[in-house]
């Protein structure tokens, strides 16, 4: 019996900076931020054509295409500040930085410090999932 997954088609950059557009595998139930977060060590997906392992603790970036959020009434208020994040690799990602902060907690600062394990940086078509500790700059524009 197998259980059913979306092939979700995604950006990677490695930590040395390798770069791929990968297939990877996500239950309809389930969010692709966990892809970054999950126990398991390998993430398998599909690279060059080709099924593969990859090590999680490698991974410094995952891109996704972006979706338009739709703010609703009763929406808690989004801050926003524009960054270039610097990966320990020399990669760089541009875009917006977006998050939700609580009274005394508006600062990226406080974004970048929360637990957790990942940070999101949005460009116009793709969403970029940054593991922080792979960041080794982020630099407010």
């Amino acid at each position: 019996m197998t259980l059913p997954v979306d092939h979700v088609t995604a950006s990677l950059i490695l930590h040395d900076g390798d770069r791929a557009d990968v297939v990877i595998f996500v239950s309809p139930d389930e969010d692709c931020a966990r892809v970054l977060s999950a126990r398991e060590p390998f993430l398998p997906m599909i690279r060059a054509g080709k099924m593969a392992l990859v090590a999680r603790a490698a991974i410094a970036a995952v891109g996704l295409p972006s979706v338009t959020a739709i703010a609703k009434d009763g929406d808690l208020p989004i801050e926003t500040q524009k960054a270039m994040v610097r990966l320990r690799s020399g990669h760089l990602i541009e875009g917006e930085l977006r998050w939700t902060g609580a009274s005394g907690a508006q600062r990226t600062t406080d974004f970048l410090n929360s637990d957790e394990p990942y940070i999101k940086v949005h460009t116009a078509t793709t969403t970029y999932y940054v593991v922080k500790n792979h960041i080794a700059l982020v630099e407010e524009r």
